[in-house]
């Protein structure tokens, strides 16, 4: 199992017109220990993401870009 991607960070893609929730983007970089490069390595990533007030993850994937959207988070809390 390689190790965590690197350079991880969000973009705002929307605010809904109530301001109550906001859609963003993730994105990241293969973590060094892997060699996607050369092309003989394909990764997968699991994206997995909870208001921080909660015990329940969402989980988006499995998928293989190095980038995610997520829609609908609540403002005003921590995720």
């Amino acid at each position: 199992q390689p190790d965590p991607p690197v350079s991880l960070n969000w973009t705002l893609l929307n605010v809904s017109l109530t301001g109550i929730h906001f859609d963003i983007l993730l994105s990241w970089k293969p973590p060094q220990s892997s060699d996607v490069e050369m092309g003989w390595m394909t990764l997968q990533y699991e994206v997995q993401h909870r208001d921080g007030n909660s015990n329940v993850w969402e989980t988006v994937g499995p998928l293989r870009s190095t980038h995610c959207s997520l829609y609908g988070l609540q403002t005003n809390k921590n995720h």
